[in-house]
């Protein structure tokens, strides 16, 4: 590797983590959880019910359940 695709890297690298930071924040500022909360929850199966418990999402569904809650 090169300074120059190190460099790269890096900037990326930050961007990543930047991107990462502002989500954590708008998920707990939308769920009114603490970042810590969050922070903890990510390792679980957030899209079975370990994400339900942990108060990361509403309910399970499928597309459909999706579509008809955006409609409503």
């Amino acid at each position: 590797m090169t300074a120059h695709d190190a460099e790269e890297e890096a900037i990326l690298q930050e961007l990543i983590d930047d991107s990462y930071n502002q989500f954590v924040d708008a998920v707990a500022e939308g769920r009114k959880m603490k970042r810590e909360e969050v922070l903890r929850s990510r390792r679980q199966d957030l899209y079975r019910r370990p994400g339900v418990k942990a108060g990361l999402i509403d309910k399970l569904g499928n597309l459909q359940d999706a579509i008809d809650i955006a409609a409503a």
